[in-house]
């Protein structure tokens, strides 16, 4: 328009100069003079459209008419803002949405109070549309019809995450979070929200980013936190939500560490691998940080083979890498595997060769290691279970109930050591022939041992697998000599198992207490807190039965819980899992332990004192020193069926159903070990019903 005009003018001009100039003959200073009055009139028409021109718009704008593509920001005169700000006030969606339209290609024009405003009191698609512009002036809106694609559902949420944003006391987005949360419902509260962002599209990253960092805030609740980690996982990557994913990763609660943990798998990254690795020192946590490193696939490789060699990463850390190189199952993990197999830590070297046995076990058709080498490492695992087993036989009778316990940890060790060796074996021949000969040897009749032994007898190179056999198919000569129970003992104390070390300082106390108090006292800075703990117990004065004041030692603990028949064919060290989460608990004289119908909990295990039982107010036994109640209530959600209360002063080593929840779901060795014993018993009795019949 504008370019039109202005060549009409100049041709209108250039014509009235010719007429002039030849049909009146006008002087220079008549010329001149009809000049002037035509610039003096074409001005005055140009101001007169111009105001028009505006006026106009100004109207589009009151009647929400706007085109945005026919708006020029020089255009923004005073009365072009005020009718802006009249529109954005006037409670019109229509005229609201004209004019947030053009502050959209005009986001320079000064309009943030009206836009807060409205931000803050509009319908859910002019706010968000206000919030968007307001976080970040520089990008244009949504397009058009954005508020279309929202249900009534979607549309009061948005409305509820902008109040979240524009809240500033934390009462209040406390209350807005959980109303969020209530609202979006259950474990989907994060996929809602991450629908509702996928649907206002790219344009809203701002207002995206701003909520998710409100709802992930450290002062946040747990469920908003965990809400804000999985809706991250489901965002583009492209668009930066995963920058807020550091923070979550580091979180106390596990629920949100772990959704942080899923999102970071999703995705994908080498800065967020280095922030997994430490998950996986925390057993909440390390099947979902496993899980997310595996999803990386060999991209992860790098940084997990710098971890492994990095002597500052932490044992738990080094011990489940071999399982996530599992889960990889590349050629290059494969390798990864191999090499740690090869490497000097026994405990990463032994969670290396589970891994590989586990890949051959489902199909695979590699042999990792050649037959020399697996004889080898065989033969040295064959040693030590020697080793073990002479020590084990050498505490035979042996009295003290350390001591006892120091013999059966011995024979856990050994059992340990004769999987070893199979599991090294099943590396170069066939796996399942490996596991069925491993658990022939240890478990069935007599036919099936010979069996076994026949089986691995006529396996190539023969002359290795005679020096196998005798290790593997007994407990070696009854008759050989014994060593010395005390010199065992102390020997222990420097073996490189750390359990066997904390249970040898126990033992050494019973057999030789002042040269154990000089062990313990060394022991103090050992870097497994269970032989600390059992340095520390010994070095405290020893507990009696009026010193509630004298914590129970770990070992103590063990011994206490192997007495019940939940626990007594349970590995010792598997059980001091068990035995860290119990506590001790004193009761006074008439002092109720549990309640008739309360919701199953804790396990209670009687240590002294004396303890009544009704029901429904009736007598019903006496629990003493050694039994135990809510064994069932540790797996079942049966209410409490009695009443129990101290009828002296009582002490008793109290279960925590969650955290012996938490500890036999994290080590799946002591779920196995509970099912192994529970199939036992039921075939046990199976055999004994046959019998009677």
């Amino acid at each position: 328009i504008d370019m039109v005009v202005d060549r009409m003018g100049d041709g209108l001009a250039g014509g009235l100069l010719l007429f002039l100039t030849g049909a009146l003959a006008l002087s220079v200073r008549g010329l001149a003079v009809v000049n002037l009055v035509f610039i003096a009139l074409w001005t005055a028409a140009a101001i007169a459209v111009g105001r028009s021109y505006v006026g106009e718009l100004s109207r589009s704008i009151a009647e929400g008419r706007a085109q945005p593509a026919t708006w020029d920001e020089g255009l923004a005169s005073a009365e072009t803002i005020g009718a802006l700000r009249g529109a954005l006030r006037s409670g019109d969606e229509a005229r609201a949405e004209a004019a947030l339209s053009l502050l959209a290609e005009n986001p320079d024009w000064d309009l943030a109070e009206p836009l807060r405003k409205l931000a803050a009191e509009g319908s859910p698609a002019l706010r968000a549309r206000a919030l968007a512009i307001l976080l970040d002036p520089s990008r244009h809106g949504p397009a058009p019809g954005v508020g279309s694609t929202l249900d009534a559902e979607d549309k009061t949420l948005l409305a509820e995450c902008i109040d979240l944003l524009v809240a500033e006391e934390s009462d209040e987005r406390r209350r807005i979070t959980a109303t969020i949360l209530d609202r979006a419902g259950g474990e989907a509260r994060g996929a809602w929200v991450a629908l509702l962002l996928r649907r206002l599209g790219p344009s809203f990253r701002p207002f995206g980013h701003r909520l998710l960092e409100e709802m992930g805030r450290a002062d946040a609740p747990a469920n908003s936190r965990e809400a804000a980690a999985t809706a991250i996982g489901l965002l583009p990557a492209a668009e930066g939500y995963d920058e807020l994913l550091p923070a979550l990763l580091r979180d106390e609660d596990p629920a949100v560490a772990c959704a942080a943990a899923r999102s970071a798998g999703a995705v994908g990254g080498r800065a967020l691998e280095a922030r997994l690795l430490p998950l996986l020192a925390r057993p909440a946590t390390r099947r979902a940080a496993r899980l997310a490193l595996a999803a990386h696939g060999e991209e992860a490789l790098d940084g997990l083979a710098e971890a492994q060699r990095r002597p500052e990463t932490a044992e738990a850390v080094r011990r489940a890498v071999p399982s996530v190189l599992e889960r990889i199952g590349t050629p290059r993990a494969v390798a990864a595997l191999v090499a740690a197999l090869r490497g000097r830590d026994r405990a990463v070297a032994e969670a290396a060769a589970s891994a590989l046995e586990r890949t051959r076990l489902r199909g695979g058709g590699f042999r990792p290691i050649e037959t020399r080498e697996a004889l080898e490492f065989a033969l040295a695992e064959a040693r030590d279970l020697r080793r073990l087993r002479e020590a084990r036989r050498a505490l035979d009778g042996a009295p003290g109930p350390a001591t006892r316990l120091l013999a059966a940890s011995l024979g856990d060790a050994a059992a340990t050591r004769r999987a070893a060796v199979f599991r090294r074996l099943s590396l170069a021949y066939p796996a399942r022939d490996m596991a069925l000969c491993r658990r022939c040897l240890a478990e069935f009749d007599a036919e099936r041992r010979s069996n076994a032994a026949e089986l691995l007898d006529n396996l190539r190179p023969r002359a290795q697998w005679r020096r196998l056999l005798p290790l593997l198919e007994g407990d070696g000569d009854a008759a050989a000599a014994r060593g010395d129970a005390r010199a065992v003992v102390f020997d222990l104390l420097s073996d490189p198992e750390p359990w066997l070390r904390a249970v040898a300082l126990a033992a050494a106390a019973e057999l030789e207490p002042a040269q154990a108090r000089a062990a313990a006292d060394a022991a103090r800075t050992d870097p497994d807190p269970r032989v600390r703990d059992a340095a520390l117990a010994l070095l405290r004065p020893r507990r009696g039965a009026a010193d509630e004041d004298v914590p129970m030692s770990l070992i103590d603990k063990v011994l206490a819980l192997r007495r019940l028949d939940l626990f007594a064919e349970i590995p010792a060290e598997q059980l001091s899992l068990v035995a860290a989460v119990a506590r001790e608990a004193t009761y006074a004289p008439g002092e109720v332990v549990c309640r008739q119908d309360d919701p199953p909990g804790d396990l209670i295990l009687m240590l002294d004192g004396d303890v009544e039982l009704e029901r429904d107010g009736r007598p019903m036994g006496r629990l003493a020193p050694g039994e135990a109640l809510g064994a069932f209530g540790l797996f079942e959600d049966a209410p409490r069926p009695v009443t129990a209360r101290a009828t002296v002063r009582t002490s008793a080593l109290r279960l925590d159903r969650w955290g012996f929840e938490d500890v036999w779901t994290e080590n799946p060795e002591l779920a196995r070990s509970l099912v192994r014993q529970l199939v036992r018993r039921i075939r046990r009795a199976a055999e004994a019903q046959g019998a009677m019949r």
